[in-house]
Order: C-alpha cells, then sequence, then structure tokens
C-alpha cells in the first residue's frame, strides 16, 4: 500500500492509499499532485467526517480524462467506507483567482463534470495555501495558490446571503409546521450552528477556523447564543469520543 503522511489520521491515511492506488490504475500518470484541506487540514477531523483533497493535473482535465478519474472514483468508493470530496484542478488553477470553473469534482460521494465545481472558492484556495498538508506534490506552501482576503470575505458574504437564508427558511418553515416540537436532531443542531459560524468567523476576521474553532469563537462574540454554540461544539466532541469507544 502507498505510504502516506504520518501526520494524517490512520483511516484518512489508508482511505487516500486506496485513492492513490486506483488513480494510479485508471488514469496512469494523470493526477500529479494530492492535497488534503477541510477538517483534517484544521486539525478538527472526527471519525466518520469527509476527507476533503485539493487534487492537481498537469493540464485541465479533458473528457476522456474526467472518464478515467470516475472509473477511479468508482473503484476507491468501492474499497473505502469514507467520503473523499474535492476538485480536481490544473497546476495553473491554483495560481488564478479561485472562481467556480469546469472541472471534475466529487461532493457527498458523488462523481461530476457536469458544471462549475463549487470547491474551487477562496475559502478553499486559502486553506489549500495556508494549511494544506501534501500527500503527492511539493509543500503546499511552494504553489504559488492564489489568496486574496477581500475575495474570501466577499465569498463567504455571498455563500450566506444564498445558501445560507435558504437553510434559514427551511428551518424556520419546519417549526412552523410543528410549533411543539422540543427536541431536534443533534446532527443538524451540529451542522447548522458550526457551518454558520465558520462563515461568521471569516466574514469578521478574513481567516478561516474549523468547525469546533469558529462555534468557541461566536460563543464569546455572541453571548445571547452561546448556550447554542457551546451545545453545537460538544455534540461534535461526543461524536468524536464515541466512535474511539466503538
Amino acid at each position: 500500500m502507498t505510504s502516506i503522511e504520518p501526520e494524517l489520521p490512520g483511516p484518512v491515511a489508508d482511505g487516500l492509499a486506496v485513492w492513490l492506488e486506483q488513480h494510479r490504475e485508471f488514469a496512469p500518470g494523470l493526477v500529479e499532485g494530492l492535497y488534503v484541506v477541510g477538517s483534517v487540514a484544521l486539525d478538527d477531523w472526527r471519525p466518520g467526517s469527509d476527507i476533503d483533497i485539493v487534487a492537481t493535473t498537469a493540464d485541465p482535465p479533458t473528457d476522456t480524462e474526467a472518464g478515467q478519474l470516475r472509473a477511479a472514483f468508482e473503484a476507491t468508493r468501492s474499497r473505502v467506507d469514507i467520503t473523499i470530496d474535492g476538485p480536481i484542478v490544473a497546476w495553473s488553477d491554483l495560481a488564478s483567482a479561485p472562481l467556480a470553473a469546469m472541472r471534475p469534482w466529487t461532493l457527498d460521494g458523488e462523481f461530476r463534470f457536469d458544471g462549475d465545481c463549487f470547491e474551487i472558492n477562496p475559502v478553499t484556495w486559502y486553506t489549500l495555501a495556508t494549511r494544506g498538508i501534501p500527500v503527492l506534490g511539493p509543500d503546499a506552501g511552494h504553489l504559488g495558490v492564489q489568496v486574496d482576503v477581500g475575495e474570501r470575505v466577499s465569498w463567504v458574504r455571498e455563500n450566506v446571503d444564498t445558501y445560507w437564508r435558504g437553510v434559514t427558511a427551511q428551518l424556520r418553515g419546519a417549526l412552523d409546521r410543528a410549533p411543539e416540537q422540543q427536541h431536534f436532531d443533534a446532527d443538524a443542531i451540529e451542522w447548522c450552528a458550526l457551518g454558520i459560524a465558520r462563515m461568521l468567523f471569516t466574514s469578521t476576521t478574513g481567516e478561516v477556523a474549523s468547525k469546533s474553532a469558529a462555534g468557541g469563537w461566536a460563543a464569546q462574540v455572541l453571548p445571547d447564543r452561546a448556550v447554542l454554540l457551546r451545545a453545537a461544539v460538544a455534540i461534535r466532541d461526543r461524536h468524536d469520543r464515541d466512535e474511539q469507544v466503538n
């Protein structure tokens, strides 16, 4: 099996080793770089969480190469229980403004090559540039990844205005339909509270934080929401402890 950086959690290292093996088999020579971003890079990964990556090729993948990458993805998915998500971009994409482009990518365990890749964005690029863990390729700090604090803050605010406003509307609708509801799904509380906390952290500071770190920060700056935010962080920590016990 391919040797992976020892700093990675065991399940992450094992999953990425399979990912590399299958891509070398089904798309030989195509993938030249593989970097871990997301919760793993931000020291907040929990058993059962996704593995977020950015992979690179010499040039933007063609339709034929996208077919090879899809085959590699399917082979990986059949052998790895953890979802491995992220874009596959050209090296030159990293030095360009992180605007959504037509590139192969995977999201929620699905391979996509049917439109602009959402994961090409200022937050992903910043995480890659500052915290990206190299599995294949040079150190992330040597990639010349384009980062700009203004772009990052603008992107986050737009994401809140579009995506998160929609989530809010869905939650309000659910509560209106069941006003007597007193119990809520723990995963939903964690995902919503910590997801929007991360957006607030970046829009305020220009930096990028993990869900747990952003939740702790938001509990301090929003004391009227502190109980909810600390509960969300506790839920995330409890999931980690439960997985370790099991």
